[in-house]
């Protein structure tokens, strides 16, 4: 037998840093440069830079000071962040002030205590919610998120304003359906601009003062409701009816903003050539590389095949499932725990305030040790122990226990959003998976919608 001839191969020389790869390979600036550089919203964006000026090479995070990189988040901060969070919080506003006006009077008036009417205005809201959600997304990157965010604030806003004027249940139904119609589109959009930009330790404290702003209104929705209601009834407009109109104008409003200081990077007017060039090193030391990734039905049918991203819709759904029961059923809860009236409506908004301020210290602590799922399993056990309190003992044990829940509920929420938007680096499937996310947020305010009977109340 001959003997086995054993060769080591030379070892291989070590694979040059990415740095160094980047700074051999000019980024010149062509009509080619041009189609194929990063833009925020993932698509054809154009060069991040200006175009009238010639840029040689895509400059590393080494080239920019601390300072500079902490200015330019700032900037972003005040930019993005609070003009979307606002356009948000109305949202949700405008989703759960339908409580607040079956409580004051809505309720009767429309007939909505009958044959599961009440659910099924519910449910109106959330079929077009679940069903624009990918094509709201590929819409997306063609309009642009200034006037694409701005316009269906407006919208939804407008709808509103007509949703104070309906005499039948059926009259509230269809402006419901249109209100989720118009809605649908702002979410996964905002959340696919936010995690474009900031990094994997920056976007947790993001993303929670994103959906804690809209907390922080349900919050004072209950008090707003209260105001809205001592408004005169006049003509057609009840005294419950008020609190859509009221609700209504106060979204168009919030469109305002995010048409004049929210926009994509490459047509930022607010952003230095220098500030582009550090966007761009950024993107590329959180990604690898700087090319384009448009999001095309090609690829968007080869990611829904991706059991990581349904993963993450599930894990949203059941993250959204309580959030939803409670922002809608949390003031009727209060009702009949022997509450009434504004009173009721009052009473709400504490557990909501406790919420903002324990989920935004969750997401600071997670941030800070770059965990995402731990605070997932933090907020369901919080969220449990809250509901279990919800059946037991005596009128203020189950109040107590409201607090708990949503404060549970935020934190699973938020932790989610983060989870999803910190580990899917391509633009394109970060664009197609919050979409995904946000229709099983969706699918879970369905279940919430007609899993809660009058026959479960806490009494």
């Amino acid at each position: 037998m001959l003997p086995s001839l054993v060769v080591f191969p030379a070892p291989l020389p070590s694979p040059p840093p990415v740095s160094a790869v980047i700074m051999s390979h000019p980024f010149k600036h062509s009509p080619a440069s041009e189609a194929t550089a990063v833009g925020w919203d993932g698509g054809h964006a154009g060069h991040p830079l200006d175009k009238s000026e010639s840029q040689s090479e895509v400059l590393t995070l080494d080239h920019f000071s601390d300072e500079e990189q902490r200015a330019l988040v700032r900037k972003a901060d005040l930019r993005l962040i609070l003009p979307m969070t606002f356009g948000f919080a109305m949202s949700l506003l405008d989703r759960v002030n339908l409580g607040a006006a079956y409580v004051a009077g809505a309720g009767y008036k429309l007939r909505l205590y009958k044959d599961n009417r009440y659910t099924l205005v519910l449910i109106a809201f959330f079929i077009p919610y679940v069903c624009f959600e990918i094509p709201a997304a590929l819409l997306f990157r063609r309009v642009g998120a200034r006037l694409w965010l701005s316009g269906l604030c407006f919208c939804w806003g407008c709808v509103m304003i007509g949703q104070g004027f309906v005499t039948t249940y059926q009259q509230l139904a269809v402006t419901r359906a249109l209100t989720g119609l118009f809605e649908a589109g702002f979410l996964p959009c905002a959340i696919w601009t936010i995690s474009g930009f900031y990094n994997r330790r920056e976007i947790g404290k993001r993303m929670s003062f994103f959906y804690l702003g809209s907390v922080l209104m349900a919050a004072f929705s209950s008090i707003l409701a209260a105001a809205f209601h001592k408004t005169p009834a006049t003509g057609r407009i009840q005294g419950w009816g008020w609190i859509f109109v009221w609700s209504g104008l106060l979204t168009v409003l919030s469109a305002v903003p995010i048409l004049l200081f929210t926009s994509d990077l490459h047509r930022a007017p607010w952003l230095s050539k220098r500030e582009k060039e550090l966007v761009l090193a950024r993107t590329v030391a959180e990604r690898g590389e700087a090319a384009a990734d448009p999001l095309t039905l090609a690829k968007a049918g080869k990611y829904l095949l991706d059991p990581i991203l349904w993963g993450y819709s599930l894990l949203f759904l059941c993250a959204a499932m309580p959030t939803y029961a409670l922002a809608y059923f949390l003031t009727l809860i209060i009702r009949d725990l022997g509450y009434k009236g504004d009173k009721a409506l009052l009473m709400s908004a504490p557990p909501f305030v406790c919420a903002c301020a324990f989920a935004f210290t969750a997401s600071f602590v997670a941030d800070r040790l770059n965990k995402r799922g731990s605070f997932v399993m933090l907020g369901n056990a919080i969220t449990m122990a809250g509901m279990v309190m919800l059946k037991v003992g005596n009128s203020k044990v189950k109040y107590g226990g409201t607090f708990l829940a949503v404060m549970g509920s935020s934190v699973c929420v938020t932790a989610a959003l983060a989870f999803q938007g910190s580990n899917c680096p391509a633009p394109s499937k970060k664009g197609l998976a919050s979409a995904l996310l946000v229709m099983g947020g969706a699918c879970g305010g369905i279940i919430a919608s007609t899993t809660f009977r009058s026959a479960d109340a806490p009494g």
